[in-house]
């Protein structure tokens, strides 16, 4: 019926759409004719330059010099070559292939942020130099004002990768001989506090010198096992030297707490007793035969290596003290301004009611109770009509609390600079504090009791050689 060559050129021809199907599982099928085929062909041969002499075609999609070889009868593996390796180009990136662009513009993607680098190690440092916790880097909030500082040209880093940075930050090398020649020793401050698990820790820093002021580094923070007592700490902190290339004798000065352990710990100064040994043959000192001169070597009483108390710490003991010898009136006086203070704390409607916030006082540290009475100082009478407690007798009591507590805050703040070295001005500061105690204007047991606190707490300063010689020298 039908011409034999016409035959079986439709059974090639179905057996080859056959084979397409079977190749092409989600169902393309390949052109019946000739002639789509050569037009399917035609375009992937756009992305070549075609060396017909060779049989060879360069990829025009191709970064980097990509040869395709091919035969005069099939140039399949050019279309397998761009179904493969580009089937993800854009339509810019093609564009670029065939003559209306370039190829590198199409591939080189959005331009790189050239302060990358620098905003990372920017917010590194400032992590680090406020305390904030790593996970700030991943807020949307935060990440919105990268964004919008660097006109969405940042790209945001990840939590794992700021603490890899801020380790890497911390891992300096203390180089101690190096330092020793240009300034000699450094001193460190050691501090011991327990976690929310119970477990107890020790943070040592060091304090240096450096062409642009005063630094303060911490050298290392390690799990102190119990018990703390002052040999375990002393044994940690001198393993902590060790580790870190130094000796106890490399250190000018250690500046802790008066806890009983740090005492025993640190205890090198001759100077230093027991506040429990009791004060014997204090008479005697007024016999002029009793007192003569010791010929000793100077560095036989003051070694380089010895403890100093932390000046806030002691001041704040200071004030427990003269808080424990005030009297009742004034006592009364400062409970109800701790009552006045919950009272407004528990209630919405005094809050709302009152024009300004009451600070809470603090058990701990005894500036939040200074705080509470000049506020209620500042709001005497809305605090009076809203809450109550208080009558128009307390207000003489109050101010004279205030008056007497006004020096020991000024001093606590004198002495909290970070950058600047206070140490000339420990002994200036204290006689003031204790001409101002005398002046305060309260009873006069009291004012006696404050004062002999006063040289129980600092009595050394007068015997401290290097004290002595900051305030001579200093030249304020």
């Amino acid at each position: 019926m039908f011409h034999p060559k016409l035959r079986s050129g439709n059974s090639e021809h179905l057996t080859g759409v056959a084979a397409a199907n079977r190749k092409h599982p989600r169902g393309r099928k390949a052109c019946p004719g000739i002639n789509k085929k050569v037009c399917n062909m035609a375009k992937f041969v756009d992305f070549y330059s075609l060396d017909a002499e060779r049989f060879q075609a360069k990829c025009k999609l191709c970064v980097e010099t990509t040869i395709i070889k091919y035969s005069a009868s099939s140039k399949t593996n050019l279309k397998t070559h761009i179904e493969g390796f580009h089937r993800h180009a854009t339509a810019e990136q093609k564009a670029a292939a065939i003559g209306t662009g370039t190829v590198a513009a199409a591939f080189k993607g959005p331009p790189v942020f050239s302060n990358q680098e620098a905003i990372t190690n920017t917010v590194c440092d400032m992590i680090i130099d406020l305390h904030l916790p790593v996970s700030i880097i991943e807020k949307p909030s935060f990440r919105k004002v990268l964004a919008v500082a660097s006109k969405n040209l940042y790209k945001p880093i990840c939590y794992k990768t700021m603490r890899d940075r801020i380790i890497k930050k911390s891992n300096w090398i203390f180089n101690f001989a190096e330092y020793e020649r240009e300034f000699r020793k450094p001193s460190a401050t050691v501090d011991i506090w327990s976690s929310r698990k119970r477990r107890g820790y020790m943070a040592i820093s060091l304090h240096c010198q450096t062409k642009s002021g005063l630094d303060t580094k911490v050298l290392d923070f390690v799990h102190i096992p119990s018990p703390h007592t002052g040999e375990n700490i002393k044994l940690t902190f001198d393993k902590v030297l060790a580790e870190h290339g130094l000796a106890p004798t490399d250190i000018f000065k250690i500046v802790c707490d008066n806890a009983s352990n740090m005492k025993k710990a640190f205890r090198v100064s001759i100077w230093e007793t027991n506040e429990d040994e009791d004060e014997e043959n204090e008479d005697d000192i007024d016999d002029p035969d009793a007192v003569s001169d010791i010929d000793v070597h100077f560095d036989d009483l003051f070694q380089d290596q010895f403890r100093r108390p932390c000046s806030i710490h002691t001041i704040q003991l200071l004030v427990k003290d003269c808080l424990e010898a005030i009297p009742a009136k004034y006592k009364q006086v400062i409970e109800k301004a701790k009552a006045v203070c919950r009272k407004q704390h528990m209630s919405t409607k005094i809050s709302e009611a009152m024009s300004a916030q009451l600070p809470a006082p603090g058990e701990t540290r005894w500036n939040g109770q200074y705080r509470l009475l000049v506020k209620i100082e500042e709001n005497w009478e809305d605090v009076k009509q809203k809450i109550g407690l208080f009558v128009d007798s307390d207000i003489p009591f109050l101010r004279s609390i205030i008056k007497f507590l006004k020096p020991f805050y000024d001093l606590t703040k004198r002495l909290e600079y970070e950058k600047i070295s206070t140490v000339q001005d420990v002994i200036p500061l204290l006689c003031k504090l204790e001409r101002d105690i005398t002046n305060c204007g309260m009873p006069a047991p009291f004012v006696q009791d404050c004062l002999h606190a006063l040289e129980r707490r600092f009595g050394f300063i007068c015997e401290d050689p290097h004290l002595l010689s900051a305030t001579v020298l200093s030249s304020h």
